[in-house]
C-alpha cells in the first residue's frame, strides 16, 4: 500500500525546493537615484558669487532631505556657489565633493551610470536640464531666477539593462517638501 501522506510531503518538498532555486536564480531589478540641482540662491556678485542666507538655508534643507538616501558620491562644478550648495550634504555624509567639468557632460554621465548607486550632481540652470536628459529623465528649463529645484531621476536596471526611468521634481522652500 502506498503511503499518500509520505508522497504528498515529498512532492511538496520538491515543489518548494524548485521554487526556491528558481527564485534564487531570477535576478531582481536594481534601482538607483541621481539627485540633480542647480546651485542655491546666490549673491549678486558677478565673479564666482557665494550663497545668500536663503541659499545657505536651502543647502541645509537639501542635506536633510538626502542624509538618509545612501548617497555614494557628490559631484559639483568648480564654483563657490555649487560647492557651497553641496557642502552641508558632504559634511553630513562625510563624503568628498568631486569636481566635474560642466563643458564635458559625457564624463559625469558615464561616472554616474556606471556606478549604479545613489548620487548627487550640483550644477547650473544651463547644465542640469541637459544632464537630466542624458540620464533619460524628463527635464524642463530652469530660469535664471529659479533656485531650490531638485530633480530625482530614478533608474531601474535588470541585469545591467535599463528597464525604467522616472523623474520627480522637488521644490525646496523654507521647510522640507513632502513630495520626496
Amino acid at each position: 500500500m502506498i503511503d499518500t501522506t509520505k508522497w504528498l510531503k515529498l512532492f511538496v518538498c520538491l515543489l518548494l525546493s524548485f521554487c526556491l532555486v528558481s527564485c534564487a536564480t531570477t535576478p531582481l531589478p536594481t534601482t538607483y537615484t541621481v539627485y540633480l540641482t542647480r546651485h542655491f540662491e546666490k549673491t549678486k556678485e558677478t565673479q564666482d558669487p557665494e550663497l545668500t542666507v536663503k541659499g545657505k538655508k536651502q543647502a541645509e534643507i537639501f542635506a536633510s532631505l538626502l542624509d538618509n538616501k545612501a548617497i555614494s558620491a557628490i559631484y559639483s562644478t568648480d564654483y563657490r556657489r555649487t560647492i557651497l550648495s553641496a557642502k552641508p550634504l558632504a559634511n553630513t555624509l562625510d563624503l568628498a565633493i568631486e569636481i566635474y567639468d560642466p563643458r564635458n557632460p559625457e564624463t559625469i554621465i558615464d561616472k554616474v551610470t556606471t556606478s549604479a548607486q545613489n548620487q548627487v550632481i550640483v550644477g547650473h540652470s544651463n547644465t542640469i536640464p541637459a544632464l537630466i536628459t542624458h540620464l533619460g529623465g524628463q527635464s524642463q528649463l530652469i530660469s535664471e531666477s529659479e533656485y531650490g529645484l531638485v530633480f530625482a531621476v530614478s533608474i531601474t536596471l535588470l541585469e545591467g539593462v535599463r528597464i525604467d526611468t522616472e523623474t520627480r521634481k522637488i521644490l525646496l522652500l523654507d521647510n522640507v517638501s513632502n513630495n520626496f
